[in-house]
């Protein structure tokens, strides 16, 4: 939990060296996207699969009391929250993109709302804040529910033409590369947790904490490959996956198109912030899907 390190907690390599000050002057404290490359860094740089958690120097009684789960999950891995080293290493759990929503929580199709981490609402910015999560569902979910029961329909279609603004959308061809020889049907050779694992592999080498160009082009690639594979008939097994192989390519497709390091998202051929694309968010439509061509080119202001 990274309220674990605003409680006080130290990260060490496996020197015993509190390494964060190298990184940052905010130490410890610096926002997750420093911490998790300055982690990457150090794992790199001593060959390792892991750093260090360090909350030796803070109250047990404490450290227990205001961590209890944390604790609890180190007791089943035997390791002591107060008094171990604990093994930490970046991970990727969180997708700060999702279906465009206004401050209402409309998307673009009439009546259909999202809320939650499917929703790309803006609140995280270019980098998720802490348990900024659960309030986003809570606040959303209010305001989508009030919408609901409203019965002021012109409030309602007032308030969803605010989705047009401050987002480029682009036009997005999503079928897979070579459709010569379309897989149509055809069982996969692999299973669905086989692709899975892959994807993932391939998300974390290429389009993880440090991006470029040539990488971000073989992540595409070998999805688009991975799509064919799968076949374009989505029997019930298949969904799940070929909606994460969507994700994943269009994930890329938006880390191609920012040319520049901006929070999470950190390009080691674009390694400083473009001032143009402050504030300028990319949403994407299918090419070859004519109910999205209607919308318009401005889309969604973030609160």
């Amino acid at each position: 939990s990274e309220a674990v390190r605003g409680e006080g907690a130290y990260l060490r390599n496996h020197a015993g060296e509190r390494f964060m000050p190298r990184y940052s002057s905010q130490e410890e404290l610096a926002p997750r996207d420093v911490v998790a490359r300055a982690i990457l860094s150090e794992m790199i740089d001593e060959q390792t699969d892991c750093q260090y958690l360090d909350l030796r120097h803070l109250p047990a009684d404490k450290v227990y009391a205001r961590f209890p789960t944390i604790a609890g999950i180190c007791r089943q891995n035997g390791l002591d929250l107060a008094t171990d080293l604990l093994p930490i290493a970046p991970a990727a759990h969180y997708c700060m993109g999702g279906v465009m929503v206004d401050t209402f929580g409309h998307t673009t199709v009439p009546n259909l709302y999202a809320v939650g981490e499917v929703a790309c609402t803006g609140v995280h910015g270019a980098n998720r804040l802490a348990s900024n999560s659960l309030l986003e569902g809570l606040v959303y979910g209010i305001r989508i529910a009030d919408q609901l029961v409203a019965s002021n329909r012109e409030k309602i279609d007032r308030c969803g033409q605010t989705l047009q603004r401050m987002t480029s959308l682009i036009a997005y061809d999503d079928q897979p590369g070579d459709t010569k020889n379309p897989s149509s049907g055809r069982a996969s050779k692999y299973s669905k947790g086989q692709i899975e694992r892959q994807l993932r592999e391939l998300m974390w080498k290429y389009v993880s904490l440090v991006r470029n160009r040539e990488g971000l082009l073989t992540a595409r690639r070998e999805i688009r490959l991975m799509q064919q594979d799968l076949g374009f008939a989505l029997a019930q097994k298949t969904i799940e996956i070929a909606n994460m192989l969507q994700v994943a390519e269009l994930v890329v497709a938006a880390a191609l198109e920012r040319c520049e390091s901006r929070g999470s998202h950190w390009r080691l051929d674009y390694q400083h912030q473009n001032e143009k694309l402050a504030k300028k968010h990319y949403a994407f439509y299918h090419l070859h899907s004519d109910r999205y061509e209607s919308v318009d080119k401005e889309v969604v202001p973030h609160v």
